[in-house]
């Protein structure tokens, strides 16, 4: 981060500390407030909470959750929030102490505890981990707000139930492809969900980076021996080197959005899709 951009958030806090009243208790009939990272645990929230919360997402539809940074408005719901889940993306590794400093008493939750293999973030794509994480955020949200702890166990139980049904249903998608595993992507944001699935992703970017000349010649001979046609990108990146590749070969460009906030149909809609693209 630039010093200019230091400076701005120093600018930022002091305008929010001398702007926002101390109190930041809620009203018994007012709705928790509550900050999330992404799309997808904005779902998980109202799932477990429905109107019981406000919920607040920090990096908006379309926005790359490697390189955000909030804005002021956002950071004024930091200051009023009671819990913040965290999910392992890389701009929280800059922001979330931010956010602690601005708002001491707001309680973060690590959903990403989760998560076995942290270069890949995107626990939110396997129905089994989101199955494990919506268990931490029940547990916090009871923690919090006790007053309503039979209604955080109840939609639990029913959102577990939903997440049991979705899984199937991918399994079942999957099934007539048994013997087809990879599917190639721009981005690696897949691999949760290939892991969860018998698949494997093959990534043109490595890291978040592009490959080398010489890698980038090894994967197109890959790619061409494999007869992969479909190359999956998401809307957050450049689709430049998808679409050269995509000539190289005569195949053809689809958009999956991992971060769509409509969770459970997005996710049975990329099944779909992926599972024309396996090779």
């Amino acid at each position: 981060m630039t010093l200019s951009k230091n400076i701005l958030t120093i600018l930022y806090i002091f305008l929010i500390a001398f702007t926002t009243p101390l109190n930041n208790s809620f009203a018994a009939s007012s709705p928790l407030s509550i900050t999330v990272s992404i799309p997808p645990q904005r779902y998980f929230v109202q799932k477990l909470a429905g109107k019981i919360a406000r919920v607040t997402v920090m990096v908006p539809p379309g926005s790359n959750p490697a390189t955000y940074e909030p804005t002021p408005n956002q950071l004024r719901h930091i200051i009023c929030s009671k819990i913040y889940f965290s999910i392992g993306v890389p701009f929280e590794h800059v922001w979330l102490q931010k956010f602690s400093s601005l708002n001491p008493n707001m309680l973060i939750v690590h959903t990403e505890v989760v998560n076995n293999n942290k270069k890949d973030p995107h626990i939110w794509l396997s129905p089994p981990l989101v199955k494990k994480q919506i268990r931490i955020m029940a547990r916090a949200l009871i923690k919090i707000d006790p007053a309503h702890k039979d209604i955080y166990k109840k939609n639990l139980t029913r959102f577990e139930k939903d997440i049991c049904k979705l899984d199937k249903r991918i399994r079942s998608i999957f099934q007539i492809r048994d013997k087809r595993k990879e599917f190639l992507v721009l981005h690696p944001a897949w691999g949760h969900f290939a892991s969860a699935y018998g698949l494997k992703q093959v990534s043109i970017n490595r890291e978040g980076k592009e490959p080398s000349a010489e890698a980038l010649a090894n994967l197109l001979h890959y790619i061409k021996e494999k007869g992969f046609k479909i190359i999956f990108v998401q809307p957050q990146f450049s689709r430049k080197k998808a679409e050269t590749i995509a000539r190289e070969i005569r195949g053809k460009i689809v958009f999956i959005d991992p971060l769509s906030e409509d969770w459970e149909k997005n996710l049975e809609m990329a099944a779909i899709q992926i599972s024309r693209g396996l090779r």
